[in-house]
């Protein structure tokens, strides 16, 4: 799917459902009768053949979770196409967020220094006024906003629809500062440096005037690594001016990077996962993808005592390579082991994977937690030392993140 056509099937048929929505809802009653209907949520809470099959279990899928920095209880995430959900028993009941009105959710985080603050991005929503892109929270996530800075300007977008049809991916706190924040969007990055009060848009690439879309972001380090339509970029000036290494495929793809060295990053863009020693300049290690796809792949990085960090990728299924720092930083020996003695942590769990969180306040060596996919979220029923060997189980109350395929109505005497 390129910039220019990115309207596909599926956004059109969503872009349908909100007209349809919206015609429906405003004709269903005449003014001074609509305190008098209401329209409920009858989907099942759960499944009743998940303990047959995980991938008989659908809550529809959740694209990300955001552990809330000092909670191991509460937990916010973004649906593919059912708005925000949060839970406050880490993951056993989740209920619907309505302040949130972008329903096709792609990212959600809570500023670590203050949790009251929140972002989350979401995909075009279908709206001749869209709610897309990048919203903001100040209350915990009771309300949202969309501040007018986070809107791009003329110039900003290297193609005129995503301007006009604002979409916002991947966000980062910075951990040095959590005022900066910087968000992968359809036209480049987007910085705040004031804690979400305003916004700038920065193209990575300016030799091709106007950004492009930007799907993920790993600040570490003192530096700023993304990735998106153009590839790999790199910035050590706060985002002022990125650098591209490698030439590599660009696309929907994912950054994780080692808790000890800045220069080792790992990278998954479609079907390929790799993993760079240099900061991107060069990325000679590919893995050999143990469960491909290509979808929305995702790689993650948790740090474990000593030299030891884990990394964690899911395509179809969730995988876990365990990995070391050597004692010489200089080493170009790869960090990580060849896939084939990575391990299936699928154990439990609906396939096709959206997200993986730990535990916030776990520290180093932090459990995970839920893991999200097509089927919702599931929760980690193993919290001890063995919890590395996740087993997935379903939530009591689980999110109904369905696609609406159809409705219909009936008519009313006058």
């Amino acid at each position: 799917m390129n910039d220019t056509s990115r309207i596909n099937g599926t956004q059109a048929f969503a872009t349908v459902i909100a007209a349809v929505l919206a015609t429906l809802l405003a004709s269903a009653a005449p003014a001074h009768a609509q305190s008098s209907w209401r329209i409920d949520n009858i989907s099942p809470v759960n499944s009743d053949r998940d303990g047959a099959d995980p991938n008989s279990a659908s809550g529809g899928r959740v694209n990300k979770v955001g552990a809330h920095p000092t909670s191991n209880q509460i937990y916010f995430a973004g649906s593919e196409w059912g708005g925000l959900f949060r839970t406050a028993d880490a993951g056993r009941n989740w209920i619907y967020v309505p302040g949130h009105r972008p329903q096709a959710v792609w990212d959600v985080k809570f500023n670590p220094a203050n949790p009251l603050v929140m972002v989350a991005t979401s995909r075009f929503d279908g709206k001749t006024t869209p709610d897309s892109g990048i919203s903001v929270s100040r209350d915990g996530g009771v309300t949202w906003s969309v501040p007018a800075t986070a809107r791009p300007a003329v110039g900003d977008c290297r193609f005129a629809v995503d301007r006009t049809e604002p979409e916002g991916f991947g966000i980062a706190f910075d951990p040095a500062n959590s005022n900066r924040i910087y968000v992968g969007t359809g036209c480049g990055v987007a910085i705040s440096t004031d804690n979400g009060l305003n916004w700038d848009f920065v193209d990575p690439t300016p030799a091709t005037p106007g950004g492009s879309r930007v799907w993920d972001i790993e600040v570490h380090h003192g530096v700023v690594d993304i990735c998106g339509n153009d590839g790999h970029q790199r910035s050590s000036d706060n985002g002022a001016i990125f650098v591209a290494g490698a030439i590599e495929g660009g696309g929907t793809c994912s950054l994780a990077a080692s808790p000890d060295e800045a220069n080792v990053i790992f990278m998954s863009v479609g079907t390929q996962i790799f993993e760079s020693r240099n900061g991107g300049t060069s990325w000679p290690t590919t893995f050999v993808n143990p469960g491909p796809q290509g979808r929305i792949p995702f790689v993650k990085v948790n740090d474990r005592p000593g030299t030891a960090f884990d990394l964690w990728f899911g395509d179809t299924q969730l995988f876990r390579a365990a990995c070391a720092t050597p004692a010489n930083l200089a080493s170009t020996a790869q960090r990580c082991p060849a896939s084939a003695g990575w391990t299936n942590a699928q154990n439990g769990s609906h396939w096709d994977v959206g997200d993986l969180v730990f535990n916030p306040t776990g520290g180093v060596g932090a459990c995970p937690t839920l893991f999200s996919n097509d089927g919702g979220i599931y929760f980690n029923q193993r919290a001890g030392a063995d919890c590395h060997d996740p087993r997935w189980e379903q939530p009591t109350t689980s999110v109904t993140a369905l696609w609406l395929w159809d409705m219909d109505g009936n008519e009313r005497a006058a």
